[in-house]
C-alpha cells in the first residue's frame, strides 16, 4: 500500500507499507530447518526538484520489522542458518544530485542505520584462532549481552539479544563531482568520487576479530568520448588512500588461522571501449 501527495509539480511526499517474505529451508549437512523469514516495511519520504531542475533532493525514513531473520552461524565447523526471532532496522538517507552550471555535477547521498537484533538469540562463536582459541563468548552467565573474550572457559552461549547485526555501518556517505567539457574533437569528462563507511561488524557476536574499523575511499577517473565515432577511452585510480586493509568479508578459521578477504589496494589502469548505437549505417 502506498499514498502519495503532490501539493505541486516539484515536491512529492509519499508512505507506505509492503511485506515480504523469504521461504525457510533445510542446511546441507545437518538437514537442520530454519523457518521462513518476513518483513514489514514501512517508508515515508520526499521527494523535490529545486531551483529550477538544477537540483533534486530526496529524503527517506524506513523502518524493517523482521521475523525469523535469516542468520548465519558455524555448528560443528558447518556454516548453517538459523533464525533469529526477532530483528529490526530502521534508519534515515538524505540523497541530492545539483547542476550548477551546464555539465557540471555534484552528486551524494548520506545514511544513518540502526539495526540490532530484538529478542534472545542464544548462540556461541565457534571460530577460534592462534589469538583467539577458544572462540568468543562469554564469562557472564547465559542472559548477559555481551562477552568480554577473547577466551573463556566452558564456552558459554551468548544471548544475541541487543547485538548489531552484520554488515551494517551506523554512517555511510558518498559524494561525486564531475564536468564535461566539449571540444571539436570529443568531450572530456574528469569525475572524482570520494565514500566514507563507518565502522561494521561482518558477524553477529561483535567480536573484534570479525571487524572492519571506519574508513574513506576516493577514486579519480577522467574519460574521453570520440566525437566522431562511438570510441572512448578512460583512465582511473582507485583507492587513492592505498589502504589495503579493508576487510570485505571473513572467514571462520582454518588450520588455526583467522582469513579475511580484502579490497585491493591503489589501483590505476586505461579502459578502451567502444558504444553500439544500433545504427545500421
Amino acid at each position: 500500500a502506498r499514498l502519495e501527495f503532490r501539493p505541486w509539480d516539484e515536491q512529492l511526499f509519499y508512505a507506505g507499507n509492503s511485506r515480504g517474505e523469504r521461504h525457510g529451508g533445510f542446511n546441507f549437512f545437518q538437514a537442520a530447518p530454519f523457518d521462513s523469514e518476513t518483513i514489514n516495511a514501512y517508508e515515508i519520504g520526499a521527494k523535490n526538484s529545486l531551483f529550477d531542475n538544477r537540483m533534486q533532493l530526496n529524503s527517506t525514513f524506513f523502518y524493517y520489522d523482521f521475523s525469523n531473520r535469516f542468520i548465519t552461524e558455524v555448528v560443528n565447523n558447518v556454516t548453517t542458518t538459523v533464525n533469529a526471532p526477532k530483528a529490526q532496522i530502521y534508519g534515515v538517507e538524505l540523497q541530492w544530485i545539483l547542476a550548477p552550471i551546464e555539465r557540471l555535477q555534484f552528486a551524494g547521498n548520506v545514511g544513518w542505520l540502526h539495526a540490532e537484533i530484538t529478542s534472545n538469540l542464544l548462540s556461541q562463536d565457534n571460530t577460534t584462532s592462534e589469538s583467539n582459541p577458544n572462540g568468543f563468548c562469554a564469562f557472564k552467565p547465559v542472559g548477559d549481552r555481551h562477552g568480554v573474550g577473547p577466551t573463556c572457559d566452558g564456552a558459554l552461549p551468548q544471548n544475541l539479544k541487543g547485538n548489531r547485526l552484520p554488515r551494517a555501518p551506523a554512517w555511510n556517505a558518498s559524494m561525486s563531482v564531475s564536468y564535461g567539457l566539449e571540444t571539436s574533437v570529443g568531450t572530456f569528462t574528469p569525475r572524482l568520487d570520494f565514500a566514507y563507511r563507518g565502522a561494521v561488524n561482518y558477524r553477529q557476536y561483535e567480536n573484534p576479530l570479525d571487524s572492519q574499523a571506519a574508513y574513506t575511499r576516493t577514486d579519480a577517473r577522467i574519460r574521453f568520448d570520440l566525437a566522431s565515432k562511438p570510441l572512448w577511452i578512460e583512465g582511473y585510480v582507485q583507492n587513492l588512500e592505498d589502504n589495503d586493509k579493508i576487510k570485505t568479508q571473513v572467514e571462520a578459521q582454518l588450520n588455526w588461522k583467522r582469513y579475511y578477504w580484502l579490497a585491493a589496494p591503489r589501483t590505476f589502469g586505461v579502459r578502451l571501449g567502444w558504444k553500439f548505437t544500433g545504427d545500421a549505417s
